[in-house]
This record gives C-alpha cells, sequence and structure tokens, in this order.
C-alpha cells in the first residue's frame, strides 16, 4: 500500500456544535499520542516520496501540542527517509494565535479555515465575527500558508451564499470552498434560491477569471471530465479515527450505519493494533476494492439510474454523507433526489461559465 496521503483526526470533541458537521453524534475520543506516532511510523514506511498528512477532528487545535510533536517526528523520519511531506489542517480558527500562527507558517502548512461559524454569528451580530475576520487577515498575510476557505450553508441560510463569497473575495481569498448541508430538506423554493445565488457567484468567478485566470469557487471546475469518478477513498490514502481505527474516509467512521443496508465491517481497514497481523495487506486490498464500488455510474435516484445521465463524467457524490431526513434504511448507493437536483443546477451554471470563458479564449 504505497500511501499518498494520511488523515490523522486527532479528536472527535470541538467548541462548536454545528448541526450538519457529520461528527454530531461522535463520541468524545482523542487520539492517543502513542497511537499517532505508530500511525505516522506506518505512514511514513509505506508511502510514495511525496506525502501529505492532514490533521483534522472535530477541531484539531483543541490538540495542538500533539501536532507540534507529529510535525516534529515525521520531519525528523521523513527527512532521513528522503521524503518531502507537506501538512495540512482543517480548523475554524478560533483557537489561532500568535503561537500557532508561527507554527502553521513555518512549516508551510495549508490551512482549510472553516468560515462557517463566522457567517453565522455575523448575520445574528455577535461579535465573534470579528475575531473571525482578525483571523482570517492574519492567515492572508502569513508568507508560506496557502489558504482555503469552507463555508458550509443549510436551506435557511442559502440565501447568503453570494453574500460570503463575496466577503472572502474582498477579503483577499482566492479558494473558497461552498458547503451544502445534506443532512435536511431543501424544498423547491430553497433549490431556487440556491440556483440564483449561484449564478450570482459564477458571475463574479467569471470576472475574477478574466483578470487572474484563475478559478476562486470549488464549485465551478474549467477542466473537462477525464472519466467516471470513483469514491477518493479507494485510492492511496488512510485515515486514522480518534479511536484508532482504519478507514479510507473519515465519513464513513461517522455513518450512521444502522440506517443503511451495506455493511460496516466493507470499508473498515482495522485497527492500528492490527498492523502486525500478517493478513493486513490482504484486509487491505479488500476493502479497497469494496470502495472502488463507489463509482458515479452504480449509483441511482428514487426513479434513474445515474449512467444514464449527462452529466455523469462531471459527478461526484460522498456515500458515506448522512441524509438524516430521509426514514429508514437505505443503500449507500441510493441519491437523494435534492442532491441531485443541486448538482445539476451546479453542472449548468459551470456549463455557462465555459461558454462564457471560451468566448474570451476566442477572441
Amino acid at each position: 500500500m504505497k500511501l499518498k496521503n494520511l488523515t490523522i483526526l486527532l479528536t472527535d470533541n470541538c467548541n462548536y456544535k454545528c448541526s450538519y458537521c457529520y461528527q454530531w453524534s461522535a463520541s468524545g475520543h482523542d487520539l492517543d499520542p502513542l497511537i499517532a506516532k505508530n500511525a505516522v511510523e506506518y505512514v511514513l514506511n509505506n508511502s510514495n516520496q511525496e506525502l501529505n498528512i492532514t490533521f483534522s477532528g472535530g477541531e484539531p487545535l483543541l490538540k495542538f501540542n500533539l501536532i507540534n510533536k507529529c510535525v516534529y517526528y515525521i520531519k525528523k523520519k521523513g527527512e532521513a527517509q528522503n521524503k518531502k511531506v507537506s501538512f495540512s489542517i482543517i480548523t475554524n480558527g478560533s483557537l489561532i494565535n500568535d503561537e500557532i500562527l508561527e507554527f502553521l507558517n513555518d512549516n508551510n502548512f495549508d490551512v482549510q479555515f472553516s468560515f462557517d461559524v463566522y457567517l453565522k454569528d455575523e448575520i445574528e451580530g455577535k461579535e465573534i465575527f470579528n475575531n473571525g475576520k482578525s483571523i482570517l487577515g492574519k492567515l492572508i498575510k502569513s508568507k508560506n500558508i496557502y489558504l482555503s476557505t469552507n463555508t458550509v450553508f443549510t436551506p435557511e441560510k442559502v440565501d447568503k451564499i453570494f453574500y460570503s463569497v463575496e466577503f472572502l473575495y474582498n477579503e483577499g481569498v482566492k479558494d473558497i470552498g461552498i458547503g451544502i448541508d445534506h443532512t435536511v430538506f431543501w424544498n423547491k423554493n430553497s433549490l431556487e434560491i440556491f440556483r440564483e445565488q449561484l449564478s450570482k457567484v459564477k458571475e463574479l468567478v467569471f470576472l475574477e477569471y478574466k483578470t487572474s485566470r484563475r478559478v476562486i469557487v470549488d464549485l465551478f471546475d474549467l477542466n473537462e471530465p477525464s472519466g467516471i469518478n470513483t469514491c477518493g477513498a479507494a485510492g492511496n490514502r488512510l485515515t486514522i479515527t480518534p479511536d484508532g481505527g482504519l478507514w479510507g474516509c473519515a465519513s464513513f467512521q461517522y455513518l450512521d450505519w444502522e440506517n443503511t443496508t451495506e455493511l460496516k465491517k466493507n470499508y473498515y481497514y482495522g485497527h492500528m493494533n492490527d498492523l502486525e497481523n500478517n493478513n493486513f495487506e490482504k484486509r487491505v486490498q479488500e476493502v479497497k476494492g469494496n470502495y472502488k464500488e463507489f463509482k458515479t455510474d452504480n449509483f441511482r435516484t428514487e426513479n434513474n439510474k445515474c449512467f444514464l445521465c449527462e452529466y455523469l463524467p462531471e459527478c461526484r457524490i460522498c456515500p458515506a454523507q448522512k441524509y438524516s431526513f430521509m426514514k429508514g434504511k437505505r443503500s449507500m448507493f441510493h441519491v437523494p433526489e435534492q442532491v441531485c437536483r443541486m448538482n445539476k443546477i451546479i453542472f449548468e451554471l459551470n456549463k455557462e461559465l465555459k461558454k462564457e470563458v471560451k468566448k474570451i479564449k476566442n477572441s
């Protein structure tokens, strides 16, 4: 197993309680430092020459001391093995102080700043927004930090999509993520607002593209599809969860397995304690094969099979998202109708953007 990416979930705990977070049912574990050390050792010994390590949670900066130790150990071991190791972190940023900022900058971190809570509090007029704006500014000014943001939108906040993107853009963010809360039902009206908001975002993306030739919002992509998409968990990546479990992707750990028809064991590599088992590599190959079944042409909605869709090559579906508004057991290969509709809105607007960009190139 030649790994390219390791995600270390340091803790289930967080200093915020976002309703749409996939860890809402997590048990509050913290990763044992010895298990973290053993995980890093295993990955370095079973990785390509280039390796990315992502620290996540919960809120990973609750365990900043452990991050510090891991990075020091990884750099020492990686240099000895001539490995090129890069670091990423997914954080709400609220715990970033001068010490942490200096650490992230000194170690060339990619920082994905979750801006959800700051948008919420700004709308409600709370002071915490100003703290978020201050942290954002410091991250932007840090020479060695690559900054991206992600903001998750609910049906109640869908009318703030353009406002949020425009605000982040004006602050200087050039890599803006838009997340969608699929744990709740989106009615026809909220989907129409979603289209209107994303259409306005498309115009902003186009204006920036004319100047910089870069696409600044992740829901838009000018690249032509290269084939049918497969779940990223099937790739050369590994996630270690706070209880020491090993998965292809963290989302599978927090799935409500009782409400699915698939079996948890088919997507679980095992525990860190299993690494010494002679059959572990065989187990890895079996589980990777199960993840590979999550190709978009194997999915279906209530009324249609996805392989019939004109947007099949562009479509990505996360099989492990918790569609909690749906009642009863479901297959992980079943796509709720609202997910399909929202994806088609994105694809249609992206198609319009490509046409506009093509006119520039041909002029």
